[in-house]
């Protein structure tokens, strides 16, 4: 009989464990992390990255799904705040090296325009004539996307060997706003 106690008492702690910080969608997930109300932006369900908005914070990071159970944390958070100078457009890009979706760009625009992608382009330092572009599709102004190759495993070493910029493109080839010297 006390092994049968014991052996239920396990359970229902696992069952707890494994329950406690799992949702069922992303939003209450992350939501459950922040006191202010969040807007999730943009998933990528290939890597598990996401885009959400709080207040006026772009928050980037990634999570974790469990069957259909989602789990969150904030380790990992690159949340950012931007403007711009008078007359420009507003472009937030970042660059950085996650340990589950490795090397990542992400970045949003805040324009009234629909900008369909974030063009990004890399100049080898030591030979300038060395370039790499890569096209980022954009949803809602906000964009995740993954290095062609590894060009870095921090933004130390990014910055050491490569100079980037990054254009945004409207439907009609246009440039809506853009990033230099980074």
């Amino acid at each position: 009989m006390r092994h049968k106690f014991i052996l239920v008492y396990f359970i229902i702690t696992l069952l707890v464990i494994t329950g406690c910080n799992t949702y069922k969608s992303l939003d209450e997930a992350i939501q459950s992390k922040w006191k202010s109300p969040i807007k999730v932006l943009l998933i990528d369900k290939m890597k598990n990255t996401v885009v959400f908005l709080d207040q006026d914070q772009y928050v980037f990071n990634t999570f974790k799904k469990n069957g259909d159970k989602y789990i969150y944390s904030t380790d990992g958070e690159d949340g950012w705040t931007f403007t711009a100078d008078s007359g420009l457009t507003p472009f937030l890009f970042r660059s950085l090296n996650t340990k589950t979706a490795g090397n990542v760009f992400w970045g949003a625009i805040k324009t009234d325009k629909d900008v369909e992608t974030v063009e990004v382009t890399y100049t080898n330092i030591n030979a300038s004539d060395s370039q790499i572009k890569v096209k980022i599709p954009v949803v809602d102004n906000v964009f995740i996307g993954y290095p062609t190759r590894d060009f870095f495993d921090s933004d130390l070493t990014l910055s050491g060997e490569w100079k980037l910029s990054a254009k945004a493109f409207d439907e009609d080839g246009n440039i809506v706003a853009a990033v230099t010297g980074f």
